[in-house]
């Protein structure tokens, strides 16, 4: 048995503001239907320029 638990918009930044995925900088994460997923780089193959 799972168990999904769905995160309002306003929860979401809030986790932002505080710090939660702090320790994922390099991770893309999203909000999509009230489920949080880190989701793959726009361009992943191009490498980062610092």
């Amino acid at each position: 048995m799972s168990t999904t638990n769905r995160f309002t918009v306003a929860e979401f930044d809030r986790m932002i503001n505080e710090g939660v995925f702090a320790d994922r900088p390099d991770q893309r994460i999203e909000l999509i239907h009230g489920e949080i997923r880190e989701v793959t780089p726009p361009n992943p193959t191009a490498r980062r320029c610092s």
